[in-house]
């Protein structure tokens, strides 16, 4: 069994997607040793993204572990150290998904397999 903070689940033009989140808030930076255990999380469990917020910033490395995680995605969100522990909707911590063309993409277009395939696994979006 392993553990994630959220695990998500939607529909994209009839495919069910999966998203997983983690909730950092250590002393120093998250490290790129994390974000290795994430990602293997990730795969044992079989979402198609990760999401990991941290209170405390990333090293560098953290930050290009998860800019080139492939299969699945992973993105490294920074919160203010100081925020009070939140209790509200998750969409305002949540990434704008209109400035995250490449992790997320609106459907308002005819939808092909080929285009699920491609962001499941590329990220990008292809009409």
């Amino acid at each position: 069994m392993r553990q994630v903070d959220v695990w998500a689940t939607g529909s994209l033009a009839g495919a069910e997607i999966t998203v997983a989140f983690e909730c950092k808030r250590y002393r120093r930076p998250v490290a790129v040793g994390t974000i290795d255990e994430f990602a293997g999380k990730l795969q044992d469990l079989g979402a198609d993204r990760g999401i990991v917020y941290s209170y405390s910033g990333f090293t560098p490395a953290a930050v290009n572990r998860a800019a080139r995680a492939y299969l699945p995605k992973i993105q490294a969100l920074e919160l203010p150290f100081d925020a009070e522990p939140y209790d509200g909707p998750l969409s305002s911590v949540m990434p704008d998904l209109s400035t995250e063309p490449s992790f997320y993409a609106p459907v308002t277009e005819d939808v092909t397999a080929e285009s699920i395939r491609r962001f499941l696994s590329d990220g990008e979006w292809i009409a």
